[in-house]
């Protein structure tokens, strides 16, 4: 369980400028990210198997759906031991 009973989600989005790396250098792309701060926890080990798509169930699911259509997920710890997670979709 990530979000606890009773849990207050602050949800946000922005565009963002990417830089990103590849073989032939880098190249900068906006993206819309989405993030999602809550008092749930997602220990180190799950959030790099969330980054890797290993992780089973619903969020390896969601991480499937969004590297398809050319996204990324990062973390961010948050004051207090909350934690936000960022979802970055490319923008139009």
């Amino acid at each position: 369980e990530y979000a606890h009973t009773g849990s207050i989600l602050v949800v946000r989005s922005e565009r963002k400028p990417v830089l990103l790396k590849s073989r032939d250098g880098e190249v900068r792309r906006d993206f819309l990210m989405l993030a999602v701060g809550h008092s749930g926890t997602l220990s180190a080990d799950d959030q790099a198997r969330v980054q890797q798509g290993t992780q089973p169930g619903p969020f390896g699911d969601a991480w499937r759906m969004i590297r398809e259509m050319g996204g990324f997920i990062r973390f961010a710890p948050l004051p207090g031991g909350a934690l936000e997670t960022r979802v970055f979709l490319p923008a139009p």
